[in-house]
């Protein structure tokens, strides 16, 4: 662990708001008295913050090493929602980065939407799923350890990733050098003046800052950015801002107002008022909603693919796209049942012809006293009215069918699949049958079996 001054203003003058998280573990909070900003002092080196978010974070949180279906589908929602807040800002052909990119939802998107998106994912598990499942070029690695193309994006995105950075100022800096001219960058994180939450939720050991909108600003363009837009959600959990690159590097306004805002903020949220306020049943009923919604419809999809890009699709594309696409995958379904209809036939049809070769070859070894066991799968059921021949498809069945037809003017011939002779082993040396011959039907062996007092004249 180690100590540290404010990553905005540079100073160490701090006051000391909290040493519990949300799960009451020991986590000192600090705010600073010069800009307002809240943040953890002492906070971990980078090494252990590497490789946490490389290995434990996405299992600490989601309790996977990848996403479940459950999972994508509520990525599928939250990314179609942050791509709805910047559409006037993103057009076709623009090459696009999301930092912290996850299971690849918001890359996939871009992508959806005509642009060359791309990501960069710390953790393992995500980001193999993300290149394997989505087909996306997703980089390995922290923004601080990244060595990302110099000059080559038009937009760049950052959804809940700054909070949990161990140098903000720093990565951003480095964000600036990936963008284009005139590049966009966008940062969503959780607003420190939030009350949608209780008193006692606010502070995730995960979060080394906590940001309200005037620390936002002030980062973002002390990093050379110059601010085009900042929003609250709907609740005042989250804060959005795009910042578009520019090539001098902001000066620290005077934010003393701001600790002032955020303390009034802070001290002014007590759980009295946060359970006398809408917020707890509306988030309660929300997510009551959302699991149920969640599990209905990855219950009735199967591939992880198919569930994001349905519900972004929904989401994202034009009433108009999105009929010309129900109407294609709807021509392709129909052909594609016709294709399997045919193909039923025809394999009907070679099951069909697989009976008469049998019964062909049967034909040619059999006399009048002969009985023919054809001991088989479901694949010869055409056999069953043939005079002289009797299936067979089990073990039990087998002996009480021999010792059945057992007499001494009958000779007894087996035709046995191979996949079924070593089931049979026992009745064959009982009943004193032997391979004489193994013919090929179709890719299938059968073993052509009979008596040895028989076995020379029949062949």
């Amino acid at each position: 662990m180690e100590f540290i001054p404010c990553e905005i203003c540079g100073v160490t003058d701090e006051r000391e708001l909290s040493t519990r998280d949300r799960d009451g573990e020991y986590l000192r909070t600090v705010i600073c008295k010069r800009c307002g900003l809240v943040y953890t002092n002492p906070r971990p080196e980078i090494s252990e913050l590497r490789e946490y978010y490389e290995h434990s974070y996405r299992l600490d949180y989601k309790g996977v090493r990848q996403p479940k279906k459950k999972h994508i589908v509520r990525a599928a929602k939250v990314a179609a929602e942050r791509l709805q807040e910047i559409r006037g800002y993103i057009f076709q052909g623009m090459k696009s980065l999301d930092i912290g990119s996850g299971g690849g939802e918001v890359a996939y998107a871009m992508q959806l939407m005509g642009l060359e998106g791309s990501g960069l994912e710390p953790n393992e598990g995500y980001a193999d799923y993300a290149r394997n499942v989505l087909r996306l070029p997703i980089y390995s690695g922290c923004i601080e350890n990244a060595s990302l193309p110099q000059v080559s994006y038009d937009i760049i995105t950052m959804y809940h990733v700054i909070e949990h950075l161990h140098g903000p100022l720093k990565a951003l800096r480095s964000l600036h050098s990936s963008l284009k001219t005139d590049g966009l960058f966008v940062v969503e994180c959780p607003n420190a003046e939030s009350r949608c939450q209780a008193p006692s939720h606010r502070l995730h050991r995960a979060h080394l800052y906590n940001f309200n909108m005037t620390t936002l600003q002030a980062l973002g363009e002390i990093a050379g950015f110059h601010t085009v837009r900042m929003s609250l959600s709907s609740d005042g959990g989250n804060i959005t801002a795009i910042f578009r690159k520019t090539y001098s590097a902001g000066v620290l306004p005077d934010l003393t107002h701001n600790y002032q805002v955020v303390m009034k903020a802070w001290e002014g949220h007590s759980k009295m008022g946060y359970y006398l306020s809408k917020h707890p049943y509306r988030r309660f009923t929300a997510k009551a909603l959302r699991i149920m919604k969640e599990g209905i419809v990855a219950l009735f999809t199967r591939k992880g693919e198919t569930l994001l890009r349905k519900n972004l699709e929904k989401h994202l594309l034009p009433p108009s796209t999105q009929k010309q696409r129900r109407w294609s995958y709807g021509l392709a379904g129909t052909f594609a049942g016709i294709a399997l209809f045919i193909s039923s036939l025809w394999s009907i049809s070679s099951l069909m012809d697989h009976s008469e070769e049998i019964r062909t070859f049967i034909e040619r070894h059999q006399d009048g006293n002969d009985v023919f066991i054809v001991v088989h799968g479901n694949s010869l059921k055409g056999l069953s009215q043939v005079p002289g021949v009797v299936l067979s498809q089990h073990k039990k069945e087998l002996k009480t069918t021999i010792a059945g037809i057992m007499r001494p003017n009958v000779d007894i011939h087996l035709l046995v699949e191979d996949d079924h002779l070593h089931h049979i082993k026992e009745t064959i040396e009982t009943a004193s049958l032997k391979t004489m011959k193994i013919i090929s039907v179709r890719g299938n062996a059968y073993h052509f079996l009979t008596t040895e007092t028989h076995y020379g004249p029949k062949l």
